[in-house]
């Protein structure tokens, strides 16, 4: 089995950064959003120990890459071996402070979780997942969100309105630790601030909010200054995105794009656009998040199922059917005005509804396996429609 993926980037809108915790960590408040701006992952099962191959930018492809680090940490979480095959595109610009890295972590978690038939909640994927990064579980939630702790906690917001970005990235990566340094100096008022100290744009009304680490970003680097001030001349509201040295521009003129390219021939220019919750999860395979089976004995009818979407959508009353080749599940649909069927829930494309179907008889099975012996009177029982209570 083949299963692939994007795994979208995403910017910063606004992040405060407090003081240092006990774990070495700087308690955050921050305010993320993903954006079009896309790797390419794809797992299959493998013979042997886990394999990574890469393409598109450079990047390591060794035990050093999140990618391997999440499949191990799924494995060993899971008691089996990483027996898988990863192949990655690399499309967004490491080092930039875009959460590309998290963003491959998150979807090889949830790829390998299904090719492995882990059965995990949402809870215990999150937890796995940030065992590897801060920005690692907000990319279980896609779409717009407010992460706190060390970025751990995610709480998922409603989606704005779409905006229109283009994303400027020089030619250099800054190392989040360097930059996080350079803050905590500046806190402490240990260096002499070379550079204006007036960063932030008004929050009101705007596509950003203050980030406390950009006057730091700002002093690791500063080139950092010549492109911000660049950017600021084509689209006044552009801001340094986290602690990379990406510089995202907002309501930018339709030529700013061939303009910051004339300008920086060394940097790369991506036109973007943000995306809601919806876009975020269409680009992806729907996530089974619980499965419920409830056996029962009839001629052709052997049990009724109930499944759960994103943690939120509910499709009850589906069927697991005996037929001429063996047993299938009836997905949900319902009759349109001129005879033909529709989907309900959520829009079932052909490899959801395959998806669905073997998370579903594969459940079925281990309810029918793990079953004791049952006298006639709870056979009657089952049969009744208590299977519906799920629906509450």
């Amino acid at each position: 089995m083949k299963l692939s993926a994007r795994a979208p980037a995403k910017v910063n809108r606004e992040l405060r950064v407090g003081g240092v915790r006990s774990d070495g960590y700087h308690e955050i408040r921050s305010r993320v959003v993903a954006i079009d701006l896309a790797d390419g992952i794809e797992v299959e099962a493998g013979d042997g120990d886990l394999a990574l191959s890469c393409s598109g930018l450079p990047i390591p492809c060794d035990e050093s890459n999140l990618v391997v680090r999440a499949g191990r940490a799924l494995a060993n979480h899971l008691g089996r071996p990483a027996h898988a095959t990863i192949r990655l595109n690399k499309e967004i610009p490491p080092g930039a402070g875009l959460g590309g890295g998290s963003s491959d972590a998150a979807r090889a978690l949830a790829l390998l979780s299904e090719l492995w038939n882990a059965r995990l909640t949402r809870e215990d994927l999150a937890a796995v997942a940030a065992s590897l990064g801060s920005d690692v579980p907000f990319f279980l939630v896609g779409g717009e969100a407010e992460l706190s702790g060390r970025g751990e906690h995610v709480t998922p917001l409603g989606d704005s309105a779409p905006a229109d970005l283009l994303v400027l990235v020089p030619p250099f990566s800054l190392s989040t630790a360097e930059v996080y340094a350079m803050h905590r100096r500046l806190a402490s008022g240990s260096v002499d601030r070379r550079l204006p100290a007036v960063l932030e744009v008004e929050s009101s009304g705007k596509f950003f909010g203050p980030n406390d680490l950009a006057l730091a970003v700002l002093e690791t680097r500063v080139e950092m200054s010549v492109l911000l001030d660049s950017a600021r001349s084509l689209a006044p509201e552009s801001a340094i995105t986290g602690s990379g040295s990406a510089i995202v521009l907002v309501g930018a003129a339709a030529d700013a794009e061939e303009r910051l390219a004339a300008r920086h021939p060394d940097a790369r220019v991506f036109r973007c656009r943000t995306l809601t919750r919806e876009e975020f999860f269409g680009r992806f395979p729907m996530e089974i998040t619980q499965v419920k089976v409830f056996p029962v004995e009839e001629e052709r009818l052997k049990a009724y199922v109930s499944i759960v979407l994103d943690d939120c959508f509910l499709v009850s009353d589906l069927k697991v059917i005996q037929g001429p080749n063996g047993v299938f599940v009836s997905m949900p649909s319902k009759r349109k005005k001129n005879g033909e069927f529709k989907d309900i829930a959520h829009p079932l494309n052909r490899e959801t509804r395959e998806r669905m179907e073997r998370r579903i008889l594969s459940e079925y099975e281990r309810v029918r396996a793990e079953a004791p012996a049952r006298t006639e009177t709870e056979e009657a029982v089952e049969e009744e429609p208590a299977a519906h209570e799920v629906a509450q």
